[in-house]
């Protein structure tokens, strides 16, 4: 069912406040602009509302968005419910203004399944069966990418919250993403490693049987190696192998100044490999995450990339407002994930603004042209890119069994 708020009433009463000039249009907070006192709002002329309603009028077109989550899998519940409540709010406020006019929202809900096959099944029914002019969704790049191609050849736009895998966007220009790319994580966290740490070499052990961890594994590796470092050794392990201990063998033997592990086992093997005598410096990616940082006493002194970090709330006020209105609504910590999927609403509520129509071409091209969106996790940037944003890399070192940034790698 279609989250769908069509009361009259409801939908005059944000007119009310753009005639007080409390509409504000940069970013999802101020795209919302929520109204804190309902007594202003009785204060004004009857004509000013009803010339709202005019302006609104009566079976207007609704704008139909469609979220593939992996809600399967319990990965993708919060995300699903923080995007329907905020689209509450905005049809709440009347809905999106296209043109001059307001226009509800009706949000699409399909489940991945947590597959490929799953997720290019979903996108099939959202754009098939509820026609809808733009996708979020999914996560995972595993699952994104047979979606990406559903999108491509049906022209409607497609964007992932949190998917990185380098060839999602090649070649598709109704695909757009808005987490970092590897190849970015990689080149920050490289420049990083050499110039920051001044490590010379670099061992890395990733997952053979995932498409995230060879990818970044390998876009590390080349940043690495044009920094000026060299890699003394690379392993692969699947998870279900009896023992990787030949592996952790051959990386110590190569004497490596720093040590890659980019997957979600990344801290039972720097256990491992602590036991093991080692005192190379250990290296993750943003699939490390706050858990994994702070429950583990072998990644003291370790260093991550990370998408999102608690001091942001003090450099942008979108992180601000969104943390204080997630507090209202989760107990759960704002983090990488939660704040991408803000902001992937946000970005489509602002290319359909922009587009000043509601037509699956114009949104693709507004978004293709999006410059200094006011992000929660800061600026991003799409303009004159192939569907990958322009945004701050993050670096955390784990001090105290938490993660302190140390580094803010502009894009």
């Amino acid at each position: 069912m279609p989250i769908f708020w069509s009361d009259k009433t409801e939908h005059r009463l944000p007119c009310v406040w753009r005639a007080l000039g409390l509409w504000r249009t940069l970013g999802l907070w101020r795209t919302l602009g929520h109204w804190r006192t309902l007594g202003l709002g009785l204060l004004m002329a009857s004509s000013l509302v009803m010339s709202c309603g005019d302006r609104q009028g009566i079976g207007v077109e609704p704008i139909r968005l469609g979220l593939i989550s992996e809600t399967t899998s319990g990965v993708g519940s919060l995300p699903v419910r923080i995007i329907e409540q905020l689209v509450r709010e905005i049809n709440a406020e009347g809905g999106i203004e296209v043109a001059g006019r307001l226009h509800p929202v009706e949000l699409f809900v399909e489940d991945s399944e947590d597959t490929p096959e799953g997720s290019a099944k979903a996108a099939l029914r959202l754009i098939n069966s509820h026609q809808v002019v733009a996708l979020i969704g999914p996560n995972r790049s595993l699952n994104a990418m047979p979606v990406a191609e559903v999108a491509q050849q049906a022209r409607v736009t497609m964007l992932s919250p949190t998917a990185s895998h380098p060839e999602l966007t090649i070649g598709r220009p109704y695909v757009f993403r808005l987490a970092f790319t590897d190849g970015a994580q990689a080149k920050a966290l490289a420049g990083f490693a050499r110039h920051d740490l001044r490590l010379d070499s670099l061992a890395i052990l990733y997952d053979a049987a995932s498409n995230y961890s060879r990818g970044i594994a390998s876009e590390l590796e080349m940043a690495f190696e044009a920094e000026g470092g060299q890699i003394v050794a690379s392993e692969g392990f699947t998870v279900i192998d009896d023992d990787i201990q030949p592996a952790l063998d051959r990386l110590l033997a190569a004497a490596p100044q720093g040590i890659f592990l980019p997957s979600a086992r990344g801290r039972w093997q720097a256990r491992r490999l602590r036991q093991m005598g080692t005192d190379a410096v250990f290296l993750g990616s943003d699939i490390w995450g706050s858990e994994t940082l702070s429950t583990e006493p072998a990644l003291e002194g370790a260093y991550a990339t990370a998408a999102w970090h608690g001091d942001l709330v003090d450099r942008y006020p979108e992180a601000e407002e969104f943390a204080v209105w997630l507090q209202s609504f989760t107990t759960r910590d704002m983090d990488g994930l939660v704040s991408l999927v803000s902001d992937a609403l946000g970005v489509l509520v602002q290319a359909i603004q922009d587009a000043g129509v509601i037509d699956p071409q114009a949104i693709r091209d507004a978004l293709a042209n999006m410059e200094d969106f006011p992000g929660v996790m800061g600026p991003l940037t799409f303009r004159g890119t192939s569907g990958d944003p322009q945004r701050p890399v993050l670096v955390v070192r784990v001090e105290d069994g938490k993660a302190v940034m140390v580094k803010f790698v502009e894009p």
